[in-house]
């Protein structure tokens, strides 16, 4: 019973842990916020947030005068 019972606990922890998820980007340009939603598709957990907090970019124009800033969060 007790071996029928980790068996079914395992199973469904592996077959629960892909599913939906978004990670809200935010954007700052000139003083002006932008906000983005993108949705991952059947992820996992572990590779949703690795695929979120490695989008954050830091950009320079080409003029050398404005930082483009993007920061995500895993929600």
């Amino acid at each position: 019973m007790k071996k029928t019972f980790l068996f079914i606990a395992v199973i469904s922890a592996f077959v629960s842990c892909k599913k939906d998820r978004t990670c809200t980007c935010s954007i700052t340009e000139s003083g002006t916020t932008i906000k983005q939603t993108i949705t991952f598709h059947k992820i996992s957990d572990k590779k949703a947030k690795l695929d979120c907090t490695t989008i954050p970019l830091s950009v320079v124009d080409s003029s050398g005068t404005e930082t483009i800033v993007e920061t995500c969060v895993l929600n």
